[in-house]
C-alpha cells in the first residue's frame, strides 16, 4: 500500500506542472472552504511558523477543514476534515474515508500518525490571516491548507 501511496504520489509530482495550468474552479468544492487560491504561500525562509503554546491552540479541541495542495492541483478528492482531540486521538476524514489516529505537538511542529495505512509525518503550521498552511519538511512544500471549521477564511499575507 506505501509503495502504491508513493507511486502515487512522485506521478502527481510529475504530472503537477501540466494539471497546475488547468484554471482553478471557481465555486467552492463540495465539502472544503472557500480558500482562496494561495500560490503565495509563506516563505520558510522569512517568515516563522507556530511554535508551541500557540501550535497546540489552533489544534487542541479543535476541526480542521481544507483541502491538500500538491503544485496548485486542487479537486475534490483533496478536501478533508480533521479533530483533534483534548486527549490526543484524532479523526481524519477524507473522500469518505475515515482514519482514526494520535496527534501532538512539540516545539514548531504537530505530528499525525494513524491506525491505518494514511501516511502521517510532522509539519510546520505558518499562519495567513485564520489560514494555516502545512509544510512538509521531509518533502520541503506546503501540501495543505486549512480552516478551523465553520471560519470564514481571511488568507491574507501578514504585513511587515
Amino acid at each position: 500500500m506505501k509503495r502504491g501511496l508513493l507511486c502515487s504520489l512522485l506521478c502527481l509530482v510529475f504530472a503537477a506542472p501540466t494539471l497546475a495550468q488547468d484554471a482553478m474552479p471557481e465555486t467552492p468544492l463540495d465539502g472544503a472552504p472557500d480558500i482562496p487560491d494561495y500560490l503565495d504561500v509563506p516563505d520558510v525562509s522569512q517568515e516563522l511558523p507556530l511554535m508551541d503554546d500557540a501550535l497546540s491552540a489552533i489544534f487542541t479541541g479543535k476541526t480542521h477543514r481544507g483541502y491538500y495542495d500538491i503544485y496548485g492541483v486542487r479537486n475534490g478528492e483533496n478536501n478533508f476534515s480533521e479533530v483533534m482531540n483534548e486527549d490526543g486521538s484524532t479523526v481524519h476524514t477524507r473522500d469518505g474515508v475515515v482514519s482514526k489516529g494520535r496527534w501532538r505537538t512539540k516545539g514548531p511542529v504537530v505530528c499525525f500518525s494513524y491506525d491505518d495505512d494514511l501516511n502521517g509525518g510532522c509539519f510546520s503550521i505558518y499562519l495567513r490571516g485564520n489560514c494555516h498552511y502545512a509544510y512538509s519538511r521531509s518533502a520541503r512544500a506546503f501540501i495543505a491548507v486549512s480552516v478551523i471549521d465553520d471560519a470564514v477564511p481571511t488568507c491574507e499575507k501578514p504585513y511587515v
